[in-house]
């Protein structure tokens, strides 16, 4: 009887019926495997770290030889409804709240996840609030403190990685400090940058090899000494037009910022029209739809300028959790090779 059950089931196991259900089974598990199984390379990961994968076989190449990644404003995305007014700025703008926010949010992104998308340089307005430095802008958005430990957070987590901060003193519409309570408060912020980043900070050059960056252990610079330009306009194509022309004249000596944005002129009546949409939602405010066209062509014209030999040190804009702005300038240096 025993035999007779083993003859019966070698039977069974070998029909054609059972091995198509075998093999059935096999190609969906290899399916799963292979597919969801295997370790993916994300985009994060790629410009997380973008820096050491292209110039850590060309270590001589010079800071002042790449096109920076940069954020306008970029320590705004923690503003909120409830968030302070700008210490100094109109009371009026305790009441209304809402258009306030609306325009003073320049990024959705945190600075960790800027830098991890591969922004480098960053954009920090500064102002004194209760004795402690904020990063504000129209509004209180995070403590200086907490935007530092961030860059710290990225930098240890990635130590050939450069990040440039440019901070300046938040300059509010009806508010002047003395010279002696400015000298005081950069002193106490320039002392809060070495408490928190320590040795990682090194003095600016854009001489600095990155072979220097990595044996010296320090990739962190302020930038506070360089030149800057803004087309103060909401039309594209005077924003293309004066971009391009300042690129033309500008002095290629000097290490240079060029900023990407709209900027609202100061009229009221601006701010009613009903072409722009008030939002809370998390990824749209009335900022981010006006400078929308910004985002639909910005790339190319990026791209032009280095095919057209135009010398670019850095450059920013707003919004970049909204458009692959920092992958497009990494290609860019990528062809540079």
């Amino acid at each position: 009887m025993f035999h007779m059950d083993r003859k019966l089931l070698e039977e069974d196991r070998r029909s054609p019926k059972n091995n198509v259900k075998k093999n059935f089974w096999f190609f969906i598990w290899s399916f799963v495997f292979f597919f969801g199984c295997r370790p993916q390379l994300s985009y994060a990961t790629l410009t997380a770290q973008w820096m050491q994968d292209l110039y850590s076989s060309r270590p001589e190449i010079k800071l002042r030889d790449i096109v920076v990644p940069g954020t306008h404003n970029s320590g705004t995305s923690q503003m909120n409804l409830f968030s302070r007014i700008s210490p100094g700025d109109p009371i009026l703008y305790q009441l209304i709240r809402p258009s306030i926010l609306s325009w003073s949010r320049c990024q959705f992104l945190n600075l960790y996840q800027q830098l991890i998308n591969g922004i480098r340089k960053l954009d920090l307005r500064i102002a004194f609030v209760r004795s402690k430095p904020y990063i504000v802008h129209g509004m209180v958005s995070q403590s200086l403190e907490g935007a530092l430990l961030d860059v710290k957070r990225f930098v240890l987590k990635h130590p050939q990685e450069v990040v440039l901060i440019r901070f300046r003193k938040y300059f509010p519409l009806r508010k002047r400090d003395s010279d002696a309570v400015n000298a005081s408060e950069e002193r106490l912020t320039r002392n809060l940058f070495k408490q928190i980043l320590g040795r990682s900070l090194r003095d600016f050059s854009q001489d600095v090899r990155f072979r220097d960056f990595w044996s010296q252990k320090q990739s962190v610079m302020i930038v506070n000494d360089i030149d800057d330009y803004w087309a103060n306009t909401t039309d594209l194509q005077d924003l293309r037009l004066k971009s391009t022309s300042h690129l033309n004249r500008r002095n290629p000596e000097r290490f240079h910022e060029i900023s990407l944005i709209f900027t609202s002129p100061e009229k009221f009546t601006f701010f009613l029209k009903p072409r722009i949409a008030f939002s809370f939602h998390a990824r749209s405010n009335a900022l981010s739809v006006l400078s929308k066209p910004i985002r639909d062509v910005a790339t190319e014209w990026i791209d032009s300028w280095a095919r057209e030999g135009k010398k670019i040190n850095v450059v920013s804009t707003d919004f970049v959790g909204l458009w692959p702005f920092a992958k497009s300038v990494i290609q860019i240096n990528r062809r540079r090779l």
